[in-house]
Order: structure tokens, then C-alpha cells, then sequence
């Protein structure tokens, strides 16, 4: 997976850098400090899988809607994911209003982080034909929990879990639980 992240703050952008990369199989992450560094290093870089862009960033803040409209019509309709240290909702409604996919906070569990960025991404590749309960197991694989705490969180047994993670190998055609992770 392709993230291009952008967040003005040097030491933050550097510190998600290293963690998302760290997590994923693959892929690169793309830098900016601003929203007009975003967009050129989008462009020059090559299409990108997922945008992760910081709420309060220059460019940005003040008007999110317009950020998340220009970013997606400079990059080919780009998923954007926000990301804030204390989201304003009025900002956080016009960005998703606008097309944002979410936005989360700095306080995220990194390997959570990972997982939604893949989500979002995925939103916007072809998938197989999923059940709603395939596509919610997929979604708690992609943040990491083991079948027992997906039961749980579902309510189900854990052997029924164990059974939707075989069909969504099945279906992606992968051999293997970590190859269900975002690309």
C-alpha cells in the first residue's frame, strides 16, 4: 500500500513514517509538511493508495472540505483520512461531508492506524463479493485481533470466526492470515 502522509509537524510525520512502514507488507510512504507539498509529491511520486493528512496542517485547517475536494481532484480521487490531535467536529463533518473517509485521532494504536488506512484504501480497490459478517471479520484481521477477540467483539463463537477467516482466504486467494493485510 501507498500512503501519502502529510503533517506539518516534522517530528510527528517522521515518528507515523517509520511506524506505518514498519507495519505494512510493502509499499512506500510518501512525506509532506503541507497541503501543497502533498499534492506535488502525489503527483510526482505516482498514484498513491490512501491519503493521511493532519487536520490542523497549513492548507488545511480552516478549511478541511476544500483540502479533502482539491486533494482528490489533484490525485485521482485519492481516499483521504484525516488525522487530528483534538478534531473540531464542525471541521471533521464538512471533511467527511466532502468526501473524507474519516478522521482520527493522534492518540490511534499505530497497528489500528495501519489497519483503517488499509480499509480505506481497500474502499477504493475491487474486492470480492463479501458477506456483511466476512466483511466485518475482515475489518478486526486488518486491526489485528485473533479470532478469540473477534468473537467477542462479535458475539460469536470463535470457531465461526475461524471459518470467515477461511473464506476470506478462499476468496482473496492468499494462503495466509497476513496476507489479508492491506497491500
Amino acid at each position: 500500500m501507498d500512503v501519502l502522509l502529510a503533517d506539518d509537524d516534522k517530528i510527528v510525520s517522521r515518528t507515523l513514517q517509520v511506524a506505518i512502514e514498519s507495519r505494512m507488507r510493502g509499499g512506500r510512504v510518501i512525506v509532506a509538511h503541507d497541503l501543497e507539498g502533498a499534492i506535488r509529491m502525489g503527483r510526482m511520486q505516482g498514484p498513491v493508495d490512501v491519503a493521511l493528512i493532519d487536520l490542523g496542517m497549513p492548507g488545511v485547517a480552516g478549511r478541511p472540505a476544500d483540502a479533502v475536494r482539491r486533494l482528490q481532484t489533484a490525485l485521482q480521487d485519492v481516499p483521504v483520512v484525516l488525522i487530528s490531535g483534538a478534531p473540531e467536529q464542525g471541521a471533521v463533518a464538512a471533511a467527511i461531508e466532502a468526501g473524507a473517509v474519516e478522521c482520527l485521532s493522534k492518540a490511534i494504536s499505530l497497528d489500528e492506524l495501519v489497519g483503517r488506512l488499509g480499509l480505506a484504501a481497500d474502499r477504493a480497490a475491487p474486492a470480492p463479493d463479501l458477506t456483511q459478517r466476512e466483511a466485518d471479520v475482515l475489518d478486526l484481521v486488518r486491526m489485528g485481533l485473533t479470532d478469540a477477540q473477534i468473537a467477542e467483539r462479535l458475539g460469536l463463537a470463535e470457531i465461526i470466526v475461524n471459518y470467515q477467516v477461511r473464506s476470506l482466504l478462499r476468496k482473496f486467494q492468499v494462503g495466509a492470515r497476513h496476507d489479508l493485510q492491506p497491500r
